[in-house]
Formats: C-alpha cells, structure tokens, sequence
C-alpha cells in the first residue's frame, strides 16, 4: 500500500462519521454506514502526511437522539 491511513478522528455526537488523514496529504469524510462511499475527498491541498485531525462543530448541537 503506498498511501496509508495516519490518523482518524470519529465525531462527538454523530458517531457514523469518521475523518481520515493519509500519508500524502489527503482527507476524508466517510459515512461508516456506507463505508464504501467517500462523502468528501480534499486530495490537493496537502503535500505531506496528515499527522492530526480532528472534528471541529462551527455550532453547540446537542446529539440526535
């Protein structure tokens, strides 16, 4: 494998979602109930390994129950 995982963050409150870091730089949001579907790529941004990340909420939300 020639790009592998670095990092993963799982959300606070909404636990399907997961962010991943690679080793060349790109990111990715994925929804573990399809897991096989990438719901966002950032790919150019970054030239090297994503070495943190983290779920960052812009709003105070309470969890869905």
């Amino acid at each position: 494998m020639d790009n592998g995982i670095t990092c993963i963050d799982v959300h606070t409150h909404r636990t399907k979602y997961i962010v991943v870091g690679y080793e060349k730089g790109q990111l990715a949001l994925i929804d573990l109930n399809e897991f096989k579907k990438t719901l966002k790529l950032i790919k150019d941004h970054h030239k090297k390994p994503i070495v943190s990340v983290k779920f960052c909420d812009w709003a105070k939300e309470k969890p869905h129950i």
